[in-house]
């Protein structure tokens, strides 16, 4: 197994971005041309080639996801108090503010209220967040005043969400959720296919994951980190009831190298197009190419923690960023 060269610059981002307790949210636009970083204050946007800042935007409460639309025409930036902020890329004016549909009166140490994770629909006309014991879903059609509409809330029976992704027809949402953890073993995740024209469920299915989980809809496909590296499911592309299969095969990707039995990772992030999964550790990213469930890159970074990865689309470019704030970008060569 081969791995291409190592290549990789790094990058400061602003000081209101720098948020050294907590993960912190970063993107890549559709196009791959734009990073965004969410942190305590603010949020900015940087070009993924020359790394200048486009904009910084300050916002009213800690980022704790961002997402772009498909168009890469307007980001979602969900916040710790459970608002969404919409702004428009180009210049990063906030266009629309979404309210959590139920607030419990989080705090910063629990995060109880938080909006995460973000999701837009293959349309754009649709956005999805999930909160601790539910997703919401926003519609974002033009038709539709740019005031604070009531979302559809979707319940499962488990609680967080930790992971959501549109199917790629938008027919339905896939959603994962924690449950609570029995006689001391690893809490399962629970995997809900909701069939929006019903607004109905499939069944669920508990998985068991030491650590992320991630949805990608092309597929659609489920990522989770296992003891060794991640496990993909294929999942069912459109369960005719609720009594139809979710999951249709497991397919396990380990981590090269003599720590492949211990390793276990801390983040997890598709490509836009779901066909890449980039993986972190403490010490090395790793990046897997999904429709063979094959390692095809590893670049080891600074001894220092990571706060989040991301991957853009094919697969080319992959970031991480630390918890002083610095970025690295890797390019992958051909």
């Amino acid at each position: 197994m081969t791995y291409p060269p190592r290549t990789g610059g790094a990058l400061a981002f602003p000081g209101p971005c720098v948020e050294r307790r907590y993960e912190q949210p970063i993107a890549f636009a559709p196009d791959g041309g734009t990073l965004a970083i969410g942190g305590a204050v603010a949020v900015a946007l940087h070009d993924s080639h020359s790394s200048a800042q486009r904009w910084s935007l300050p916002t009213p409460a800690r980022a704790t996801s961002i997402a772009f639309a498909p168009d890469g025409s307007t980001l979602a930036i969900g916040l710790v108090d459970g608002r969404i902020l919409l702004c428009r890329v180009a210049e990063g004016g906030i266009t629309r503010t979404l309210v959590r549909p139920e607030r419990v009166g989080g705090n910063a140490a629990f995060d109880q209220d938080a909006a995460r994770p973000l999701a837009f629909s293959p349309d754009g006309l649709l956005l999805a967040a999930g909160y601790a014991s539910f997703a919401a879903l926003w519609k974002l059609a033009a038709d539709v005043p740019p005031t604070d509409v009531p979302p559809t809330v979707l319940r499962g029976s488990a609680s967080g969400v930790v992971a959501l992704a549109f199917t790629e027809d938008g027919s339905g949402l896939l959603v994962t959720q924690r449950g609570v953890p029995t006689d001391l073993r690893l809490p399962p995740v629970y995997l809900y296919r909701w069939r929006l024209a019903a607004w109905a469920a499939s069944n669920s299915l508990p998985l068991s994951t030491l650590g992320a989980v991630r949805l990608a809809g092309q597929g659609p496909t489920l990522a989770a980190a296992t003891d060794g590296g991640v496990a993909f499911w294929a999942l069912a592309p459109a369960p005719a009831s609720r009594d139809a299969p979710v999951l249709l095969e497991r397919r396990n990707a380990p981590v090269p190298g003599p720590y492949s039995g211990s390793t276990s990772m801390q983040w997890l992030t598709f490509s836009s197009r779901g066909d890449f999964l980039a993986g972190a550790t403490s010490d090395s990213v790793y990046l897997w190419d999904v429709a063979s469930a094959t390692s095809i890159g590893l670049y080891l970074v600074p001894r220092q923690p990571i706060n989040g990865v991301a991957l853009a689309s094919g697969g080319a470019t992959v970031a991480a960023v630390f918890s002083d704030g610095t970025v690295y970008i890797w390019q992958r060569s051909a």
